[in-house]
């Protein structure tokens, strides 16, 4: 039987505590996040707290190989992915990007598939941070020439055969990748996250095995390359948030209690003290900014714009906010 001071020292969850990493973000941090809907989340959440962030430029991605022959491509952009038409849905797309760049005129897609390639060639060359986040080593093939695809865009089921990446496929294309990336920006750091989100639409089991062969190769890429970190969101989700009451309703998605956590974790581990307190100046600035006036015409707003104006000021040589400055400029000079 449990004694009482036994009782007192019982733990229910695993607190992962976080070491601050040699891997440090600031507001003069270039970064490009790229991968699965996680790396969205991350890299959207950077992007609010005025870091220099490059958002999948290509659309999401959530398998390895993907990723790696999307980054290849960006940094050679004379190589772009072959356009196709599909009569099915009357569009031109690519089997390499995301559904949101197709079009019914091919002359659109192809300057929207060039835009896109380029801006990720030059958010890479002047990025210092690349945060690439691997959903699933699970994979669709097409049965013509068992190509892996980014994208199925709405094939018929037969056009494909589905697959599960062996560990040394996925080790061989990022041992290429962070080779190419090494010399294309070598200043350039690598950090890698396997994400949180359940892929269990292909049983529990392979989202196990699947999860596991990307945590593998992480791992892998992590001790063979100084310029490659991991962040362990897919840990804190598992390990430390495990219950069903931190997933949304489908059970697949982290919660957004979830994400914030998980986020606190990332600002733990790869954001430094001064970082911090400017992210926490600049959240109650936003805050402020983005405030919708009852009265926009009166002297108590004029007050409050001006007040904004000076803490706006107060902030600009270690955050870009010329375009928040000059908002409010404006508004302050409409009251002349």
């Amino acid at each position: 039987m449990t004694d009482s001071n036994d009782r007192k020292h019982m733990k229910f969850r695993t607190d992962i505590s976080l070491e601050a990493s040699k891997l440090q973000i600031s507001h003069q941090t270039p970064v490009v996040s790229m991968g699965s809907c996680f790396a969205d989340s991350m890299g959207k959440r950077l992007g609010l707290a005025k870091v220099p962030t490059t958002v999948n430029p290509l659309g999401i991605a959530y398998n390895p190989l993907s990723i790696s022959r999307l980054l290849q491509l960006a940094m050679e952009p004379d190589q772009l992915p072959e356009a196709q038409y599909s009569e099915q849905a009357r569009m031109w797309h690519s089997f390499d990007l995301h559904s949101s760049f197709n079009h019914p005129e091919k002359e659109v897609f192809i300057q929207r598939m060039q835009t896109a390639f380029q801006r990720t060639h030059t958010a890479l060359r002047e990025a210092k941070v690349l945060m690439l986040t691997f959903g699933t080593a699970m994979v669709w093939r097409r049965f013509d020439n068992h190509d892996v695809v980014t994208n199925c865009h709405k094939y018929p089921a037969a056009f494909f055969n589905r697959d599960l990446l062996e560990p040394n496929l996925i080790s061989d294309a990022l041992y290429k990748l962070v080779k190419q990336i090494q010399g294309f920006n070598p200043d350039l750091q690598i950090l890698l996250t396997v994400s949180p989100v359940r892929h269990i639409k292909d049983t529990i089991k392979m989202n196990s095995v699947s999860k596991a062969i990307l945590r593998l190769e992480c791992h892998r890429a992590e001790l063979s390359f100084p310029n490659v970190h991991y962040f362990p969101a897919f840990e804190i989700m598992m390990d430390d948030l495990r219950d069903y009451r931190f997933y949304q309703d489908d059970l697949i998605h982290p919660t957004e209690f979830a994400q914030n956590y998980i986020w606190e974790k990332f600002l733990d581990c790869h954001v430094d003290s001064h970082t911090l307190d400017l992210m926490e100046r600049w959240q109650l600035i936003s805050r402020d900014f983005n405030h919708r006036p009852i009265h926009p015409e009166s002297e108590g707003h004029l007050r409050f714009l001006k007040k904004l104006k000076s803490r706006l000021d107060r902030v600009k040589n270690d955050i870009d906010c010329e375009q928040e400055i000059k908002i409010v400029e404006q508004k302050i000079a409409d009251f002349a």
